[in-house]
């Protein structure tokens, strides 16, 4: 443990009031010093909550300010490789919200500032830190699944109701998909699938190719015209993002990932659906917030009298008894969605501290990240495979 707790500034006060519930287990290791979001009220809620906070509504102004010698960035994604560059040019150390990038440029520029700075860079992929994807990863390491073979991350999340702006302009989610065209926001559906299958910077395996489809049934334009009238500006606008998209990964060693990202159909949303396959089991996740997950394991589950799998078990009894160690450490955390987000502060406060690579480098969070614009390219040429960049070989060199 360092001497002075980390010193902490959030930028982004809307999402970054997620760290709130995590505090109390990391006093004396990590304090809020600051907060930084163009919006007064924002920062009036948060001094009200925290009385010694300073606040800022400049960015760089922050970044001159001593007290503070880490950032977590929390704002809006567009902003989230350019105010990490800049943090760590300023001698800070970053946690950075999800996606940690969104062109190659930019996953290159993180990977030249982490190396020329040696500041700790850690992605905040909180869904690798959840119950049931710590469960799993517990049990692959146990080898309960077998040698694995195939996995799937879906990102199902409607997100229209963003679109709009109060007052009546094209909010900045909804302009994305008027410039974008791609498997966007994928590192909720990769992140714990790539533990899983060890495709990490430090694992056995590493992401290898892509090529991405996608459909239009143009539901952007369906929500927009139940909701605005037939001369508003936005009526004429055409969206290029697909409404659903699919890529399929491989990985060196020749294993397969499916990634869907559909934020625009109208359904109940599911942010971390998954599956996972190998030679003596599978996992799949609920469908819905609050569906038990479901497991099949050869010598623990029913098995029909000519060896055949028979059904399913939930997966709520493997997640019992197999448990994953660090999951156990929260037990004591009220809140259940405050309990990822703990695991994944406690990560990087040990990176900080130790001066250790931490459980989301920038070699896994640009990998991560870099389906964003590897899947724009892909479609762009016809749904071609694409290589994706081994971004550690300059270290590993």
């Amino acid at each position: 443990m360092a001497d002075r707790p980390i010193a902490l500034a959030v930028v982004g006060g809307r999402r970054g009031r997620i760290v709130e519930g995590a505090l109390p287990r990391l006093t004396g290791r990590l304090e809020v010093a600051a907060i930084c979001d163009p919006d007064p009220e924002v920062l009036r809620v948060w001094k009200e909550r925290h009385p010694e906070i300073r606040v800022y509504t400049d960015y760089d102004r922050l970044l001159a300010d001593p007290p503070c010698n880490a950032v977590f960035v929390a704002s809006p994604l567009l902003l989230h490789a350019s105010q990490s560059i800049k943090a760590m040019d300023a001698g800070m150390d970053v946690l950075c919200e999800v996606s940690a990038s969104q062109t190659m440029d930019d996953c290159w520029a993180l990977v030249e500032t982490v190396e020329r700075t040696g500041r700790t860079y850690m992605m905040a992929e909180n869904h690798c830190y959840e119950r049931d994807a710590l469960a799993v990863l517990n049990m692959v390491r146990q080898g309960m699944f077998g040698d694995l073979y195939y996995a799937e991350g879906f990102y199902l999340n409607d997100h229209s109701f963003h679109y709009i702006n109060p007052d009546g302009s094209l909010h900045w989610w909804g302009q994305l998909r008027v410039d974008f065209e791609g498997n966007w926001y994928p590192t909720h559906a990769l992140g714990p699938v790539a533990w899983w299958l060890d495709a990490t910077s430090r694992g056995s395996d590493r992401l290898s190719t892509i090529a991405t489809f996608g459909c239009t049934g143009h539901s952007t334009e369906h929500y927009l015209a139940e909701r605005l009238p037939a001369d508003h500006p936005l009526r004429k606008l055409r969206f290029a993002m697909s409404d659903s998209t699919t890529s399929i990964i491989t990985t060196e060693q020749h294993k397969m990932i499916v990634l869907r990202s559909d934020w625009t159909s109208r359904r109940p949303s599911n942010t971390g659906h998954y599956a996972l396959q190998g030679t003596k089991g599978a996992y799949h996740s609920g469908r819905y917030d609050g569906e038990p997950g479901l497991a099949w394991l050869d010598g623990e589950s029913p098995t029909r009298p000519n060896g055949l799998a028979d059904q399913f078990d939930s997966f709520d009894q493997y997640a019992e008894k197999y448990q994953h160690p660090r999951w156990a450490e929260t037990e004591d955390v009220a809140q259940e969605w405050d309990r990822p987000i703990l695991l994944m502060l406690t990560d990087f406060v040990e990176a900080v501290e130790r001066r250790t690579p931490p459980a989301i480098d920038v070699y896994d969070s640009v990998a991560w990240s870099s389906i964003t614009p590897l899947s724009a390219q892909s479609l762009a040429e016809e749904s071609a495979t694409i290589d994706i960049p081994d971004f550690a070989r300059r270290r590993a060199g």
